[in-house]
């Protein structure tokens, strides 16, 4: 997977834009932080997990997730991270951070009229 990949999955989710982030491509919605490319380049950085979760994912799949640290980026590799699994992260995240009408919108894209 390239970034420009990881870019097309992020743009399926309802107003998703192509941003930036402390000059790093980044994709945001409603100017909140989804994923940004990270430091290395074969790599992008995710924010929000709790410290489990984060190192779940790095006992789990090593080759995929990685942090130098506690207080450092939670990352995955490019090149490793599976189309589904950055789509499930990617969705999560949007869910935290998207307007509540908006998460509201995709949950019920039908709303039945009274």
């Amino acid at each position: 997977m390239t970034w420009e990949d990881a870019v097309r999955v992020a743009l399926e989710l309802p107003a998703v834009e192509i941003s930036a982030y402390h000059g790093y491509p980044a994709v945001r919605v409603a100017g909140r932080f989804l994923m940004r490319l990270g430091d290395d380049p074969a790599a992008v950085e995710f924010k929000g997990l709790n410290p489990d979760e984060r190192e779940l994912l790095i006992e789990a799949r090593p080759h995929v997730f990685f942090a130098a640290g506690v207080n450092q980026p939670f990352q995955a590799r490019l090149a490793s991270i599976d189309e589904a699994t950055l789509r499930g992260m990617l969705e999560n995240r949007w869910r935290a951070v998207a307007p509540r009408a908006l998460v509201a919108a995709r949950d019920n894209p039908w709303p039945i009229a009274s």
